[in-house]
């Protein structure tokens, strides 16, 4: 809107407010920052498009069309991979979302950055309207923006991720009102499992929020199981054994380990395999088992030098496990178990080892490095380590890693006069409290 200045001599100018000429440009811009400060899903940035008197055709109505084709063009996919640096990824999807939406004028929408084809609009928007039935590409597309959700938890914030995930989850039940052939009906269902997960995993290790994440854990392994999707199941029982442990309830979290290896058993999964036993290791670890602990660990690494070269299936799991991560697994157990010696030694070749892209990895394992060194006496250089993972977990709004600062912090207190501790809480005092502000949107 305008300043309300007047414009000249006459009289009339001083009543006059000068109206801002919105031109596609600024319309964009617009829905641009609506949708990063507001951090919304991509069918409430179409509510918001029309809330803002933006008109959109109708065959963008739902967001879901948005990032259809790049499962079906390779080049689009390449150069989507490519963008997954830090927290980009979902910056550019909701940037892509926005300018997507926005009309020139006299034409239709005018599209920037991922557009899906015409064949593809009218295809997901035939879907939604139903009752003619859901064909196998419609399928194909939700599982297709699921994954990319789910890789990106790797190093997406809380707060922008869990609100696009849970808006997927709303979007996948929407789809199955509709006909399908069971076939497609079992892998949408399978999908909406992987979906329910991700928001379940964000709100147990991101939010710290057990009571919510469990009733999400459940509702995903009900849709695993319905689809007959055992590897999935598996994994969601592991994500259930977490939740149960991390609340204190060990009996349960060792019950439900022991049931996900059971289900895993036999199906060609290795990865999957290798995670839950080294999950199983935390638990044991935790309850100060240690005989049982390394021998979980050793299981997770044979499972892992089962895994193929030439295997590039995606993992059913979110996140990512592979010899880094296990070394991470390693480190965090050796804390436990009171051997700060090598904790350190496999924590530090974790840190080494971790794909750059894993920045929650990275961030929990600097916690635990910097909790080892403070037991070897290294104080300057644990208090730096933590301080780094401060930074990343304020930045990604990690709940498991500021849980593990906050216990690092709370073995300072011998060298609370030192120079390196003082900094260090001064850092802890400035950014832990905003640590989780603004806070993510309440899912369920």
């Amino acid at each position: 809107m305008g300043n309300g200045q007047t414009t000249g001599g006459d009289d009339r100018s001083a009543k006059i407010i000068t109206l801002r000429w919105w031109t596609p440009s600024t319309q964009a811009d617009r829905l641009r920052q609506l949708a990063l400060k507001a951090g919304r899903t991509l069918i409430e940035l179409v509510v918001a498009a029309e809330a803002h008197g933006v008109e959109l055709p109708v065959r963008i109505r739902h967001a879901a069309t948005m990032l259809q084709e790049p499962q079906q063009d390779p080049e689009v996919l390449a150069a989507l991979e490519d963008e997954m640096k830090r927290r980009d990824l979902l910056r550019n999807i909701i940037l892509a979302a926005g300018t997507s939406l926005v009309p020139e004028a006299g034409s239709g929408a005018r599209t920037v950055g991922l557009r899906p084809s015409e064949e593809a609009n009218e295809r997901v928007l035939r879907a939604f309207r139903g009752p003619g039935g859901v064909d196998v590409t419609s399928i194909a597309d939700m599982e297709a923006m699921t994954a990319i959700y789910r890789r990106s938890y790797r190093q997406a914030s809380v707060r922008t991720l869990l609100p696009l995930a849970d808006g997927q989850v709303g979007l996948i039940r929407e789809l199955s009102q509709n006909s399908m052939r069971p076939a497609l009906r079992d892998r949408l269902t399978a999908t909406a499992g992987e979906a329910t997960a991700l928001v379940g995993v964000m709100l147990l290790m991101d939010m710290y929020a057990f009571d919510r994440a469990w009733p999400k854990l459940t509702m995903a392994l009900k849709a695993a199981q319905e689809a007959r999707a055992n590897e999935l199941e598996a994994f969601i029982l592991g994500c259930m054994a977490f939740n149960a442990g991390y609340d204190g309830r060990r009996a349960e979290a060792i019950n439900l380990i022991t049931r996900a290896r059971r289900v895993i058993r036999g199906l060609d999964a290795p990865r999957t395999r290798g995670w839950l036993a080294a999950v199983e290791g935390e638990l044991r670890a935790r309850s100060h088992k240690e005989l049982a602990c390394l021998k979980a660990l050793e299981e997770a690494q044979a499972a892992l030098d089962d895994i193929a070269r030439d295997d590039t299936r995606p993992w059913i799991g979110i996140g990512a496990f592979d010899e880094a991560k296990l070394k991470g697994y390693y480190g965090a157990c050796y804390l436990q178990l009171k051997k700060p010696d090598k904790a350190v030694e496999e924590l530090t070749g974790a840190l080494e080892a971790l794909d750059p892209v894993l920045l929650k990895h990275r961030c929990t394992a600097l916690a635990d490095l910097a909790t080892g060194l403070i037991h070897l006496g290294e104080i300057e250089e644990g208090c730096r380590q933590a301080s780094q993972s401060l930074e990343l977990a304020i930045e990604l709004r990690h709940a498991v890693s500021i849980d593990r600062i906050r216990d690092f912090d709370r073995r300072l207190a011998p060298w609370a006069s030192t120079t390196a501790v003082k900094a260090f809480r001064e850092q802890l005092v400035e950014q832990l409290l905003v640590a989780f502000y603004p806070p993510a949107r309440a899912i369920g």
